[in-house]
């Protein structure tokens, strides 16, 4: 089974031979996936969700123009608000838990917790370089 991947280079080469298909890609992927690629991915899924919130951001100041003047008591701005905050959670959860979940469940435990601790990592650093570019305007 799948649970028994043992994630060094000298052990994995021999629990690689086993018939099932998906051991062996596991193996293979387990083997030369660098921490270079985790730190390459979790760059990837940062920027994803620093581009993903700036356009969130984009479209809520910018209402008025996109939207035109809302008569104040109407429904759908509240409807549309929740809308978008539970497509924002999914698209978010998506972009920072999904590889780290898969990997996880994959067997590949330390991996999925370096590649989420990475991927935190980076929107710490986003959002400090975002408070610094705030602070000096």
């Amino acid at each position: 089974m799948v649970e028994h991947l043992i994630c060094n280079e000298e052990t994995a080469v021999r629990f690689c031979l086993g018939p099932p298909k998906i051991k062996i890609l596991i193996c293979i992927y387990t083997i030369f996936m660098k921490k270079t690629d985790y730190i390459k991915e979790s760059l990837i899924s940062g920027f994803g969700v620093l581009i993903y919130v700036s356009a969130v951001a984009w479209l809520i100041t910018s209402t008025k123009s996109i939207f035109g003047d809302i008569p104040e008591p109407n429904l759908f701005i509240p409807v549309f608000m929740l809308l978008l905050f539970i497509i924002s959670a999914t698209v978010v959860g998506l972009l920072i838990l999904g590889k780290p979940i898969y990997l996880y469940l994959s067997g590949l435990k330390k991996e999925a917790i370096f590649l989420l601790l990475l991927t935190l990592g980076w929107l710490v650093l986003f959002l400090v370089a975002a408070a610094i570019v705030l602070l000096f305007q």
